[in-house]
């Protein structure tokens, strides 16, 4: 369920439009150089079609 909801996130959308392209995706809560996050953390590809998958296999049709 949380990866589904993970690859259903239009990240680089969100950055370009919301942040109007003053962010970037990230896959911490952090950037890489920050204490306590890591650099080899990578945001998840937007993949609408795989959420559904994911959904469809934890019983949510």
């Amino acid at each position: 369920m949380r990866r589904a909801l993970s690859v259903a996130i239009n990240r680089e959308a969100l950055c370009d439009r919301i942040l109007q392209g003053q962010g970037m995706p990230a896959g911490d809560l952090g950037p890489g150089r920050y204490f306590g996050t890591s650099p080899d953390l990578t945001p998840q590809p937007f993949d609408p079609g795989g959420a559904w998958r994911l959904l469809a296999e934890a019983g949510y049709a």
